[in-house]
């Protein structure tokens, strides 16, 4: 049979987060974020502390739904493409 990636999708083998390796350069970036955000922790007052974690909850929930977004926009324009290959 041949390889089908809608299958694929439905079974979780590809499309899945859990399934997805993000770039080794990405580690590098996270180790060097990880360790500036927990330096800077120390340094803020409680208040500053407080604000500066609704500021970064709320950018976090801005990022994810930008992401769904975009993957989800993606999707549906690889969806679309493919309707059409199959009308020509």
């Amino acid at each position: 049979m041949k390889k089908s990636t809608i299958k694929d999708i439905f079974y979780g083998s590809k499309g899945h987060k859990e399934t997805m390796i993000m770039p080794r350069s990405n580690n590098k970036n996270l180790k060097l974020v990880s360790n500036t955000y927990d330096k800077l922790k120390c340094k803020l007052s409680p208040e500053l502390l407080t604000l500066h974690q609704k500021l970064v909850d709320n950018l976090e929930h801005i990022w994810n739904n930008e992401i769904d977004f975009y993957f989800i926009e993606g999707f549906k324009l690889g969806l679309l493409i493919g309707i059409e290959c199959m009308e020509t």
